[in-house]
């Protein structure tokens, strides 16, 4: 209730700062939006709204499903960030960025973050961090159609997704 999100769907998390929100993944959101279409995705504003301004008309342009699915949140302190991450059913790695802190903050309160392993350093976090904690059937995708289809399988499995998140635990 704190965030007043709704209750009636899963939602998926993309709490990155959306400059590290590269174009090419807004294909990977617009598959996810199509495959979950009643899943509401999770976005935090930019601290300048000029930039949350140019990132939502992108998405008009190459992801309006997952346009239409979103919600964006003010900024926020660290403690509310980490409450907001333990609200999502799931996070989103994003490409060619990577989630370094974040990752560390979603495995404090169990959620799981679907990523694409890339070949490059910044892109291997998440996955290096399944592996070093022990979780080999961690959400790792080696393509885009995988990492669609891995975000599609933890929200519409609840057992799955439970399941993941006490491991991680």
């Amino acid at each position: 209730e704190y965030f007043f999100l709704p209750h009636h769907c899963k939602l998926i998390g993309c709490l990155q700062s959306l400059h590290k929100l590269h174009p090419d993944f807004d294909l990977l959101l617009e598959a996810v939006a199509i495959k979950n279409p009643d899943a509401i995705f999770v976005f935090v504003e930019d601290a300048y709204s000029s930039s949350t301004e140019l990132f939502l008309t992108r998405l008009t342009k190459s992801a309006p499903s997952a346009k239409e699915q979103a919600i964006f949140l003010k900024i926020m302190s660290r403690w509310e960030y980490q409450a907001l991450t333990k609200c999502m059913d799931v996070l989103l790695d994003p490409i060619y960025y990577g989630s370094g802190i974040t990752f560390f903050e979603a495995v404090l309160v169990g959620t799981p973050i679907v990523t694409l392993e890339g070949s490059y350093l910044r892109s291997r976090v998440v996955a290096s961090g399944y592996r070093e904690m022990g979780i080999y059937d961690a959400p790792i995708a080696n393509s885009n159609e995988e990492y669609s289809r891995l975000v599609h399988e933890l929200i519409e499995d609840d057992e799955k997704r439970i399941s993941l998140r006490n491991q991680i635990l």
